[in-house]
């Protein structure tokens, strides 16, 4: 007796027993729609004879069923895995280490090479090499030095990050992200209405680390963050908006929220998995005053991502962040007297202003999360 589905598709024909072929879906077995945390079972029986007389791929019971036309041979039948998709906790700190060595030892390379080859064709004074003695990073040449290394970095970063999507998650791991998708406007809106809120945050977060004595602001980077700053002033405003907020935007949601926070979330549920990822995200960048407030605006991104099912959202949302506090400090930019503004009132007041950035992102995502899923999904361990 043919199958009901197969019948209603007028597929019934003769009676055969085809064989079945189980692959997962999506190249790992993981789930079809980002933000997805639910998986199926693979190795089920199949109680149906059907005899597919045409090429096409039909849907019987939820099953995708390949057969060639007039064929009679083996039919492909694409169930879903019992298994998380990659990675796991401990396979996302190796590949974090993979990443930081992939992009930023080329980077820091190039950047090294760049800065000598200025050296011998314009040779420093006396007065500034004394004064690379107490300031490195004020060598004549370090400033395109550093615009160089990070281009590089970013370009690096959007190649890993391709290749182990492709692998990992398979040929349709953009469809999977949602990059296939228009975000819709409501969406895009909350998008651009959390960025204010999470620069207030971040500026509020490193003016509340501590800046004396010297030691203390060494460790915790705060210096090497203030001649990073220094030394972007000099670009001009739309380079530092495409190496800072235009490549950070692309490889490292395409990495920590795409690659990284897609399985962390399938393994350890939504809320574990977003402070996994994030906390991940923090580390990425070194810098502790840095990866202090990349942590935290690493769960909004993530929260925004999964409210959205869409990875659009935060690469939006990151790039508007990385962007304005660029344009902040370059001085051609032509906002840099607003930005400024408002930068220097917040770290004057970062114990104000830092519940206010909070409660602005928090008002957004808690009603994102009420209007698209009715709070987290539960994890895919009940």
């Amino acid at each position: 007796m043919a199958h009901p589905a197969a019948a209603r598709l007028g597929l019934a024909g003769r009676r055969q027993a085809p064989r079945f072929q189980a692959r997962p879906l999506g190249g790992d077995g993981a789930p079809g729609d980002f933000g997805d945390v639910g998986h199926g079972r693979i190795g089920q029986p199949v109680a149906a004879s059907v005899a597919v007389r045409c090429h096409e791929v039909v849907r019987l019971a939820g099953i995708r069923i390949r057969h060639p036309i007039g064929g009679e041979g083996t039919v492909s039948v694409a169930l879903p895995s019992n298994r998380p998709p990659h990675p796991n906790i401990p396979w996302a700190v190796f590949w974090i280490l993979g990443y930081i060595g992939f992009t930023q030892i080329p980077a820091a390379i190039l950047a090294v090479a760049w800065l000598l080859i200025l050296m011998l064709v314009a040779p420093p004074t006396d007065a500034e090499l004394r004064e690379a003695q107490t300031s490195p990073l004020g060598l004549p040449g370090m400033g395109s030095g550093l615009a160089v290394g990070l281009a590089l970095a970013q370009v690096l970063s959007w190649a890993y990050s391709f290749v182990l999507l492709r692998v990992l998650v398979g040929r349709d791991w953009y469809s999977t992200l949602g990059l296939d998708r228009v975000p819709k406007a409501a969406d895009l809106a909350a998008a651009c209405a959390l960025v204010p809120g999470m620069l207030i945050v971040g500026n509020s977060i490193v003016a509340l680390l501590p800046g004396a004595p010297p030691p203390t602001e060494a460790v915790l980077g705060k210096e090497t963050m203030a001649q990073f700053e220094k030394m972007i002033r000099a670009w001009p405003w739309w380079t530092a908006v495409l190496i800072i907020g235009v490549g950070p935007a692309i490889g490292e949601e395409l990495f920590c929220r795409g690659f990284l926070g897609r399985g962390l979330v399938a393994w350890h549920g939504p809320r574990i998995g977003v402070l996994a990822t994030s906390l991940l995200f923090g580390i990425m960048h070194v810098i502790p005053a840095q990866a202090a407030y990349a942590a935290v605006l690493g769960v909004i991104l993530h929260v925004l991502a999964l409210s959205g099912r869409s990875l659009w959202l935060p690469m939006i949302a990151h790039f508007l962040n990385n962007g304005l506090s660029v344009m902040a400090s370059c001085d051609d930019s032509p906002l840099k007297p607003w930005l400024a503004a408002a930068q220097q009132a917040v770290e004057a007041r970062p114990m104000l202003f830092l519940p206010v950035g909070l409660g602005i992102c928090a008002a957004i995502m808690r009603r994102l999360l009420a209007e698209k899923t009715g709070g987290f999904p539960p994890g895919p361990r009940g």
